[in-house]
């Protein structure tokens, strides 16, 4: 079948993202969206405490609509459980004090300022897009979901299919500054090839044209 498609992305205005990163954002992991349940914060929070035990400059920020603002959601025993049990272990976690929760809101380019690692732990997705904003930004994307897809969609090198081998590559690419600049240009460059809002458009001439 990959001989009869074409892949096209989903356009972004990639140069809104590119600010400059806060100093020491490297430490930082994000979480753009946490609902439903199948967003799975709770493999993000695992993720998160584990790597805080061996660093703990590690900070975990998740913005986005609170379970209860989503009046169908709150409805769903199941759902309304999962997100509960999660409040209980963050209110019982150690690092607590590390774990920010921001609204949700339309300053998405800023917000990445600080963001040094976009997380995506969902059991489902389409394309994720807050991955693909968050390479325009330069935030490297670390991938433990298994979602169907995600290896045609961004490199092997970011998707770890468990919270050991994420820990790990974060660890390796924030030791040192320049290790993970590096790595952020590398990721700004795949953004801009193929999230750029231009070259997506012109792709579609082509194959209407065609």
């Amino acid at each position: 079948w990959q001989d009869k498609s074409t892949l096209i992305y989903n356009a972004i205005k990639v140069k809104n993202y590119q600010l400059d990163k806060l100093n020491d954002s490297r430490f930082n992991l994000g979480m753009l969206g946490f609902c439903p349940k199948l967003k799975r914060i709770d493999k993000a929070l695992l993720l998160f405490e584990n790597l805080k035990k061996i660093d703990n400059r590690y900070t975990l920020y998740l913005k986005g609509k609170k379970p209860k603002e989503y009046h169908w959601l709150w409805q769903k025993k199941d759902e309304k459980d999962y997100y509960e049990n999660v409040s209980k272990s963050i209110s019982r976690s150690p690092f607590s004090n590390s774990i920010i929760f921001e609204d949700w809101g339309y300053n998405i380019p800023d917000w990445f300022r600080k963001i040094g690692f976009i997380l995506s732990t969902s059991d489902i997705e389409g394309s994720h897009q807050a991955i693909a904003e968050g390479m325009s930004s330069g935030a490297i994307p670390i991938i433990t979901g298994d979602w169907n897809g995600s290896e045609l969609i961004y490199s092997m090198e970011y998707i770890n299919r468990n919270v050991d081998q994420a820990i790990e590559f974060i660890l390796e690419l924030s030791k040192s500054r320049r290790i993970y600049n590096t790595k952020k240009e590398e990721v700004i460059q795949f953004a801009n090839a193929h999230f750029d809002m231009d070259k997506i458009l012109k792709q579609w001439l082509d194959i209407i044209l065609e």
